[in-house]
């Protein structure tokens, strides 16, 4: 089983479950959160889903595919933050620096491809997987990934495992095909994806349930002149759905790029020095990990003993 970490989304959410500073003064709340959520799901499925082998994922520049599509594409991240909170956002990038060299100090691989978001590299080893992955993001979209061979734990919801077979309970739609139209219909805020107004969960679901995939709620709305109803709502953003599913849907990047993108992938094997991590961690004051870090560095040793053995074995 290979572990996948959304690196820039587990990144950005742990910067603000707490506020931390180390004693030189400088903040350490998404380096502390980042390895806290990341620890807490390795406890919970490390022995049991036998993992042999830690990958994580990073933003590059952003997505140059989806800024030619569509412009304004995450133009609005900004909007409505005070310089504190501007700040802090900056700062994040020089926290990301110091887990990634974390990070390869405990062996771990990582990956990243200028111009490609991480979820596109996440999808790419989905499609391509030869053996059970999971993958640990708190990115709604990731959850269109699940299938046969590929399960997505849920951090903020308390490290739930979503599989295929408990997908319809955990998302309210059929499979991930029904589950993306929805997300067509709704857009993204955080992403500065547009949607028709009024459009919100309740309606999509409505609409899938109703129609199907978005190619037939749009010829529905074409077809039939409703006043009134859920339908009428998308008439006249027949188009913004449209570009919002291709914006959204993964495989649609994986088949026009993702695909070809393997010599353009920059891969980071790491090293092993873990008495670094834990002089970092005692610099920063992590006494949660430093009291207990032979407990936390083992949770990686298992891993790479896994994936050693598991390469005698092939």
């Amino acid at each position: 089983m290979i572990f996948v970490v959304d690196g820039n989304n587990l990144a950005n959410r742990a910067n603000y479950m707490v506020d931390l500073y180390g004693p030189d003064g400088n903040r350490t709340s998404g380096i502390y959160g980042f390895f806290l959520v990341l620890s807490a799901a390795l406890r919970r499925y490390e022995e049991g889903m036998k993992i042999s082998g830690i990958v994580v994922c990073w933003d590059q520049g952003g997505s140059e595919w989806r800024k030619k599509l569509y412009p304004e594409y995450k133009a609005n991240r900004d909007e409505g933050k005070s310089e504190e909170e501007l700040q802090i956002k900056r700062d994040l990038g020089r926290q990301m620096s110091i887990i990634r060299k974390i990070l390869r100090n405990l062996g771990v691989v990582q990956y990243s491809s200028e111009g490609v978001e991480a979820d596109d590299l996440m999808a790419k080893l989905a499609f391509e997987a030869k053996e059970p992955m999971v993958i640990l993001s708190g990115d709604k979209d990731i959850i269109q990934l699940v299938s046969r061979f590929v399960s997505v734990i849920v951090p903020h919801r308390d490290n739930f495992l979503v599989t295929k077979e408990n997908f319809k309970e955990y998302t309210g739609f059929r499979n991930t095909a029904r589950y993306i139209a929805g997300l067509s219909l709704q857009g993204d805020k955080t992403d500065n994806i547009t949607k028709p107004p009024g459009i919100g969960e309740v309606t999509a679901k409505n609409l899938v349930d109703l129609y199907g995939l978005t190619g037939k709620i749009i010829k529905a709305s074409r077809r039939f002149a409703a006043t009134s109803g859920p339908l009428s709502k998308i008439k006249g953003f027949e188009n913004m759905i449209k570009r919002n599913l291709v914006l959204m849907k993964l495989d649609y990047f994986y088949e026009d790029v993702g695909k070809y993108l393997d010599e353009e992938i920059m891969v980071d094997k790491g090293g092993y020095d873990t008495q670094w991590v834990e002089e970092i961690f005692e610099e920063m004051d992590f006494e949660s990990f430093t009291e207990r870090f032979d407990d936390f560095r083992f949770l990686f040793d298992r891993v790479r003993f896994r994936s050693v053995s598991k390469k005698v074995k092939d």
